[in-house]
Parts: structure tokens; sequence; C-alpha cells
């Protein structure tokens, strides 16, 4: 008989034994220490992607509003080739209603209120339109009808117009438009007494200031106006967004054509000072404010000094308020929100010498 030996090594569970309320909260305060952290490493991240995203746009606004400004400044008194040459009106009625008179191309004043945001800056600018028709020939006299190439420039009866080469410039209505025959591309512009007034010197209200060639050329007459408005919309935190803004007085029939149109969101406010040169050397001897340039001041303004202030869309994006200087103060808002300054300074080519 075979005896089978018994294994002596019995297995018996563990004793289970549960976690100390010190290890649980040793536990709990190690996990509440990594989830902080990354809560922290979050935030931080989260702040600085807000700061980088808003500085990026504000950047972006900033040059916008600058290169739209600089475009704009540039080309006041532009009226082709004609430069320093003072422009026979007789426009009847002349456009006085928005053009103060038509050799100061440059002009601003500080908003009062209205539709420009009240104590920001108001640029007024007067110029040709870009697209110039050429004289098909000679006028055959001071009185005659003006034949140009053709009609790119869509040119209406009523539309205040230049007519100008390297030595005179006109400004006139148009009393008709007209091709010369039947799907003819050679377009006739007629300036008679109906919209006009007699220049002086002339008896005859028909008659420019004298008999143009066919280095002439007709632009339409524009007026442009900057300015800093209320859009009518408000942003994420209720406050109103504001856009850098242009309105062009653009003739156009019996009646200028009003075009309003926002350029660039963000611009908080807008100062300019003006270059003038004051003994016609052709060098700027003093920058001034608007308020310090008065009537015929604004004919010897020759630069724009132009500063703005560029804010972010959303608040609290910076820790606390910034303080920037501005306008030759110290400036610090109520709010959180980043905020730029920008500065660019614009020559008036056609005021150069």
């Amino acid at each position: 008989m075979i005896r089978q030996k018994r294994n002596r090594h019995v297995f018996r569970p563990a004793h289970q034994a549960g976690l100390s309320i010190v290890e649980i909260m040793v536990a709990l305060l190690i996990s509440s220490i990594l989830l902080l952290g990354v809560v922290t490493i979050f935030s931080s991240t989260r702040q600085t992607y807000d700061v980088q995203q808003s500085l990026s746009r504000i950047q972006e606004n900033g040059r916008f509003a600058q290169y739209f400004l600089q475009s704009e400044i540039r080309m006041a008194g532009f009226q082709g080739c004609s430069r320093f040459v003072s422009t026979a009106v007789k426009a009847d009625p002349p456009p006085e209603d928005f053009f103060d008179g038509i050799d100061r191309p440059i002009f601003g004043e500080i908003s009062t209120g209205g539709d420009a945001v009240e104590g920001t800056e108001v640029i007024y600018i007067r110029r040709a339109g870009a697209t110039g028709i050429r004289l098909t020939g000679n006028m055959s006299g001071d009185n005659a009808n003006i034949q140009v190439t053709d009609n790119r420039a869509d040119f209406k009866a009523g539309d205040y117009l230049f007519i100008a080469d390297c030595s005179n410039a006109d400004l006139f209505r148009a009393t008709n438009v007209s091709n010369e025959t039947q799907g003819s591309t050679r377009l006739t512009i007629a300036h008679s007494s109906s919209m006009n007034t007699p220049l002086p010197g002339k008896s005859n209200a028909n008659s420019l200031s004298k008999a143009y060639g066919e280095d002439a050329e007709v632009m339409r007459f524009e007026s442009i106006r900057l300015f800093i408005r209320d859009t009518g919309r408000v942003d994420r935190d209720g406050e109103p967004i504001l856009a850098l803004a242009r309105e062009r007085l653009v003739g156009s029939g019996s009646s200028p054509q009003v075009v309003v149109e926002d350029l660039v969101e963000g611009i908080e406010t807008m100062r300019a000072q003006y270059g003038v040169d004051t003994n016609g050397n052709g060098r700027i001897n003093a920058f001034r404010t608007a308020d310090q340039l008065n009537g015929a001041d604004w004919e010897d303004v020759v630069t724009v000094r132009v500063a703005m202030v560029m804010r972010s869309e959303r608040d609290r994006v910076v820790p606390e308020s910034q303080t920037f200087r501005f306008n030759g103060a110290e400036v610090t808002p109520n709010d959180r929100r980043l905020r730029q300054v920008f500065d660019t300074t614009v020559t008036v080519r056609n005021r150069t010498r």
C-alpha cells in the first residue's frame, strides 16, 4: 500500500488591510498638487495664447489702418501733373458745402460729436480721381466742348470734374456727357452756363480758363473724410465696436454720392499733427494741431503725423490695466484690454517742392 504525501504548504489568502486615513490624505494632497499644476499650466498657456492672439490682431489692424491713412493722405491735392497752381472754379454751385476752399487739399478738426467719435481726429482730403482721361485733341476755344478718348471713368451729367494740364486746372460741372456718334468710344463733355458761372475776366459761363490741348486730362473731383465711428455693433463684453471709416463724396450725376465704409476695426482713438512750411522753402518749420491752424495756414501743410490707439477685441486679456503715453499724456484705461500706439508720418506729395 502506497501512502500519499500531504503537501504541508497549504495556500492561505493573505489578510487584506485598507488604507489608513493618513495615506488617503497624502494621496489626495499629491493629486491636488498635480491637478493644481495642470490647471496652472493650462491657465498660463491660455492667457499667453490670448495675449499673443490679441497682439497679433492689434498689429494687423494697426498696419492696415496705417496703410489706408498713408494712401489717402499721400494723394491729397492730386490734380494730374499740375502742382502749385490755383484751380479756377466755375462750377455753379461750387462744392463749398463739403469743400472749404479748393486750394486747401487737406485739413483736420477734432470731432465734437455726430457720426465721428467725440474727441478724435477727423481728416478731410480733396483730390482728383485716380482715373484720368486724355483729350482727343486741342480744344478749338476755351468755350468749346471737351472731347476725351473714352468713358472708363463713367462720367455723368452733373459731375464735378477737373480738367488739368501741367500748368492750369479748372473745376467745372458737366452739363451733358454723350458719345460723339452711336457706337463711338469718343466722349463729348459739355460745360454750359446752366451749371457753371463765368470765371474772373471771362464774360461767358461756358469758358474755361483757357483752351486745353491734348496733353490735358479730365478727372472726377473727390472729397474724402477719414474718421472713427461707432459701427453700431458690440463685442462680447457689450462695448461698442469702433472702426476707422472713410467717407467719399464723389460727384455723380445731379448730386454728389456719399459712400461710407468701415476700413479697420479695433481703433480706439486718433489724433494728428500737421507739418507746415511757413516760408515756402520746402522744409517743415513746425508741427501743429488742428486747433492751432486757421484759414490759409492749411495751404502750408506738407506732412501729417498721425497717432492711433488700437485695442484688443476682448477685455481681461492682460492681468492689470495698461498705462501708455498718447497725445502727450499718460493714459490708464479702466479695463484690462491690450492696447498699442501706432504712429505714422505721411508726406503730402502734391504739396512738396
